[in-house]
């Protein structure tokens, strides 16, 4: 590209063996008009002579391409005179000497006089120009002294003014440059002029304050501002967050990366895989991976690899995977746009071991085919999706030696998988099947390895659950929603197992008798009967012989203060869930002091008031409480401060603006509170079952 004196681009080609001469030529034929102009290129900075004409321009550097500057050349106005030169007087030859020439004797050059320091130093100086006044005295005097010391003062003032400046000529000082010297300096008036009333006396004193009353007045305003802090109490302020250096340099290198004015064209293969992984995460979480940024970590050891519900998730991205051969974890959760196709690069990932393919919709048992290839794979997930029996059969026959966890949740497998899964892979350990159409698993007593089953929302029958009932291995089953006739008859049934999780089926047909049975699991650490409306205090007595219970909900059940009583063995109680139910103050103040490891208490719409919340000093570990629609009020709340609880709910108590403030003041550890719908309560609700709290009475 050329660019004319006038700003016009023209855009030519030339040979790389064409001279330069060529492109001057060309252009002046183009433009016979333009002005006398030299040649420079921008970049590197290069002005072009007459001798670089000859050259080609391959040799002077402007090619494949390059940018060429006309710069015109300004002809010398003639209205400017130009210096005049003296001429040089003619040379004279010397007149040549007939005969012997003689040499005239050398003379020695002046010695050097080095100058003096006393002229280095003094030279070009100016002395001070500033001549100070007599000043005013600060005490004021008698007018006849005054007047007679006048005439003294003055001469003496002029000769303290001369031997000052003698003592400070003598000194001896550095040389300073001339440009300084002449400056002009700054004359101050004789006198300065006073602010305030000239005819007013001074006074020394006045205006100064003592070291003791300073201090005195500090200590005065000390008091008031706390003072003013008691009467009205304000909220801490959490202290802001500051991002870590991490996550900042991860933000980063990302914009870095991602910019495309960057035109980043490196590569992350130096990377370790944790923070490759933590790379990949935060541009997944900014919608930045794509097939591009992925091929920058090409040559990185990448163990692990998710992008759950990445809107971006295509068949073009997953085919760079191939390079990746060391990816051991995929998941690939939501993702709707990819296809049975697009799985084809698992062939290559042999070394994967987990793979999530949930709510991929698109998927169907043309995806299987393409697993049959992992042989260290042992986690699949192919949650609703659109596989079916026939697909896992053929997936199946392949016999995975190292699957052990299968969830086939939402699919329309049946029982021939189920069948299909004895004989090929016995050694699962967990498998979810869940919303599907399987109503018999007795197959499933032949996997001896078996160690999780869920059963939700499925069609299995009481019989089918018989042949499970003395499996040696199964410690978690879940049966939510399964349609049984008597739940208390399936519980029968499971009480030969030896369960640590269950979760049981309806609610509206288990009994006290269930419970007689459900007794009988003794490893259980978690249990929930939310909402079991059929079960009585006689049955929740049973359950005080699971004493590895850590987990316990009896939320909206008959539960009462007696029934709670026989649950005081559940020492190792963890959380505990009390919602909807009529315990009371006394009886909850009786059970909790037995749970010293107790973290979670929920006592939303119960009885209790504020003796409750004195007992919780006991629980040391205590970080969640709910409160909710209860009888609280500010004086229970006393008892929390200082206490680690980081999220609490006091919705629809009795407490106020004030004493939500003095509990956050108190509590370090608060993260959450909730304080909706409070109003103070009546007298006669503010009173305990226990006759009221004591502020002074000792706890025991």
């Amino acid at each position: 590209m050329i660019r004319l004196p006038s700003g016009e681009s023209l855009r030519v080609c030339f040979p790389a063996d064409a001279r330069l001469r060529d492109v001057v030529d060309h252009v002046t034929s183009l433009h016979p008009s333009l002005p006398t102009f030299t040649l420079f290129h921008g970049f590197p900075r290069r002005r072009f002579s007459d001798s670089d004409l000859s050259l080609s321009l391959h040799s002077l550097g402007l090619t494949p391409n390059a940018a060429l500057v006309l710069q015109a050349i300004t002809p010398p106005d003639p209205s400017i005179p130009t210096a005049i030169h003296d001429p040089e007087p003619p040379r004279s030859d010397p007149p040549v000497q007939q005969g012997a020439v003689e040499l005239p004797q050398p003379v020695a050059p002046p010695q050097f006089q080095p100058p003096r320091w006393e002229d280095m130093v003094h030279a070009g100086i100016a002395e001070p120009r500033h001549r100070w006044g007599h000043g005013q005295r600060l005490v004021p005097e008698e007018e006849g002294d005054a007047d007679d010391d006048s005439s003294n003062d003055d001469d003496a003032a002029a000769a303290d003014e001369e031997q000052a400046l003698a003592d400070i000529n003598a000194v001896h000082q550095l040389p300073f440059f001339n440009e300084l010297r002449d400056q002009e300096q700054h004359y101050w008036p004789n006198q300065g002029n006073r602010l305030g009333d000239p005819e007013a006396s001074v006074d020394p004193t006045e205006g100064r304050v003592l070291p003791g009353e300073a201090a005195l007045q500090r200590l005065q305003r000390n008091d008031q501002q706390q003072h003013h802090d008691t009467e009205s109490p304000v909220p801490c302020k959490k202290p802001c967050t500051v991002a870590k250096l991490v996550t900042m340099a991860t933000r980063a290198a990302i914009s870095l990366t991602s910019a495309p004015y960057m035109q980043f064209v490196s590569s992350f293969s130096c990377l370790t895989p944790e923070l490759a992984e933590r790379l990949l995460g935060q541009m997944t979480s900014d919608r930045l991976l794509n097939p591009r940024t992925l091929q920058l970590f090409t040559g990185c050891s990448l163990q692990m690899l998710t992008l759950n519900s990445y809107p971006y998730t295509t068949n073009t991205l997953l085919q760079q995977l191939r390079k990746f051969r060391h990816l051991t974890h995929l998941s690939l959760v939501n993702s709707p746009l990819i296809t049975d196709c697009g799985l084809s690069v698992l062939c290559k990932l042999v070394k994967l071991q987990y793979l999530n393919l949930s709510s991929c919709s698109k998927l169907t048992d043309g995806c299987l085919p393409h697993m049959t290839a992992l042989k260290s794979l042992c986690v699949l997930i192919l949650d609703h999706t659109k596989v079916s029996d026939a697909g896992l059969q053929v997936f199946l026959q392949s016999s995975p030696p190292a699957l052990v966890h299968l969830s086939l949740n939402q699919t329309a497998v049946t029982e021939e998988t189920l069948t299909a899964l004895r004989v090929c892979v016995p050694q699962l350990r967990l498998l979810s099947i869940t919303h599907t159409r399987v109503c018999d698993v007795s197959s499933l007593a032949d996997l001896h390895d078996l160690q999780t089953l869920h059963l939700d929302f499925t069609r299995v029958k009481e019989e089918s659950l018989q042949s499970l009932s003395a499996h040696r291995n199964l410690s978690s089953l879940s049966l939510h929603g399964v349609p049984v006739s008597s739940g208390d008859h399936t519980l029968e049934i499971l009480s030969g197992l030896n369960l640590t999780q269950l979760t049981l089926p309806g609610r509206h047909s288990v009994t006290d008798a269930g419970l007689y049975f459900l007794c009988t699991q003794t490893l259980l650490s978690e249990l929930d009967l939310s909402d079991y409306t059929h079960i009585t205090n006689q049955g929740i007595t049973h359950l005080g012989k699971m004493t590895r219970l850590k987990k316990l909900s009896l939320s909206n059940t008959p539960l009462t203060d007696v029934g709670l009583s026989a649950l005081s063995t559940l020492t190792l109680l963890i959380d505990v869930c009390l919602n909807r139910t009529t315990v009371t103050s006394r009886g909850v103040t009786q059970f909790i002091t037995r749970l010293p490891y107790l973290q979670v208490l929920g006592l939303s719409c119960t009885q209790v008031g504020d003796s409750v919340l004195k007992t919780l000093i006991c629980c040391t570990d205590l970080v969640k409480l709910n409160l909710s629609k209860t009888r609280i009020t500010d004086r229970g709340l006393k008892f929390l401060h200082g206490m680690k609880l980081s999220q609490v709910n006091l919705d629809g108590t009795g407490v106020t603006a004030g004493g939500v403030a003095n509990l956050i003041a108190a509590s370090p550890h608060l993260i959450s509170i909730r304080a909706n719908n409070t109003q103070p309560l009546p007298a006669a609700q503010q009173s305990d079952d226990d006759g009221g709290i004591d502020e002074d009475r000792p706890l025991h």
